[in-house]
């Protein structure tokens, strides 16, 4: 799946280094267990509209609900950017 936009979210109540990315397709249940390669994955699929997240301890947590076409990643304080086009990398061969 590739990420056809990345956005910085100012004044989010997450975090301050928060991105919204804009993926080419909607968010299946198998896209979702392919990404569990990237952390420890938390999946409700029991409620009418299924989310996720996965944590990967110390680097990143991506959230985001099935049949929706945008994920959230959340960044330690003093990640850089460049940690964005790594996970969107990552995204491509999931």
């Amino acid at each position: 799946m590739k990420v056809i936009k990345s956005k910085k979210l100012e004044g989010c109540i997450e975090g301050s280094n928060v991105y919204d990315l804009l993926l080419s397709e909607q968010i299946t249940k198998e896209f979702i267990i392919n990404l569990s390669k990237l952390g420890k994955l938390s999946y409700h699929a029991s409620i009418m509209k299924p989310y996720f997240t996965i944590i990967s301890k110390g680097k990143f947590t991506i959230k985001g609900v099935q049949g929706n076409s945008t994920i959230r990643i959340l960044l330690p304080e003093d990640a850089d950017e460049q940690l964005i086009n790594v996970i969107s990398e990552e995204l491509r061969s999931c």
